[in-house]
């Protein structure tokens, strides 16, 4: 699930787009998953949303099936001329207001598992990507009008397991650049929000499919249930609806949180 961002030659309806009522989103690693079901929400509530992934297949479906206020970008996370090229696109033709950093990679690993390749590959995405996410949403936001970025870290970069050595720390970093960066843009006097969510194992097509393909699918399921003390695995919808009221106004005097969204998993 490397993150990659091209565009895809679709455009904004020019009535919606223009409208001054209309939020504009981005959200990355939009295709499939937690970030597509960002994406759904997000747009169910009013706002304009750049769909932004490396699977073009997957993200020009979704961007044909909801229709107005919506377009597909190929775009790679690690790269910041993509960065620069999309952004740039994007908020010469509408105002940007949220971006949605969710676009990630993992692998069940010890440090022991854990070679050089597999550690740098997975902080190029999670951690480095999320970065250049923070810096350039900075850059292209208005930074005199109310805009908000949300990171998606995960309840792993708090309570770390055994075989997630990489995963958790790109996480743990999340974290704390999402602090950092709530900090820098509150004392700059930047009307720009910075807050992450961490969501527990949640209900996702890739998990499910990685459930089912273990040699015991009810006990792989059994494990990932237990994790949780509120007894089950979390659904898309509940990230979701985090996200979208973080970048309301009703988390206007949020920032720099981490909000668990994991049965409390991190407790």
């Amino acid at each position: 699930m490397l993150v990659s961002l091209a565009h895809s030659g679709a455009v904004f309806d020019v009535d919606m787009a223009n409208n001054k009522g209309i939020k504009t989103a981005l959200v990355t690693g939009a295709a499939s998953g937690i970030g597509k079901g960002i994406a759904e929400r997000l747009h169910a509530g009013g706002y304009a949303v750049v769909l932004a992934d490396i699977q073009d297949e997957a993200g020009e479906s979704l961007a044909a099936q909801l229709g107005e206020r919506a377009r597909y970008h190929h775009l790679d996370v690690t790269d910041e001329a993509q960065w620069d090229a999309v952004l740039s696109e994007v908020a010469g033709e509408q105002s940007l207001q949220l971006v949605v950093n969710n676009a990630g990679i993992g692998a069940m690993a010890s440090i022991e598992e854990t070679d050089l390749a597999m550690w740098q590959s997975i902080f190029a995405v999670n951690s480095t990507g999320v970065y250049l996410g923070c810096r350039k949403a900075i850059e292209y936001m208005n930074r005199e009008r109310d805009s908000s970025i949300i990171n998606i870290a995960s309840a792993l970069g708090k309570k770390a397991l055994a075989g997630t050595c990489a995963y958790s720390a790109t996480k743990a970093a999340v974290i704390s650049l999402t602090e950092s960066t709530a900090l820098h843009c509150a004392e700059q006097g930047y009307r720009i929000r910075c807050n992450a969510i961490l969501p527990g194992f949640i209900e996702t097509p890739l998990l499910l499919e990685s459930i089912a393909a273990n040699e015991d699918p009810a006990g792989m399921q059994g494990y990932f249930t237990g994790l949780h003390p509120v007894g089950r695995i979390g659904r898309i919808e509940e990230v979701a609806d985090a996200a979208f009221y973080l970048a309301s106004e009703a988390a206007s005097f949020v920032t720099g949180i981490a909000m668990p969204v994991d049965g409390g998993m991190t407790l």
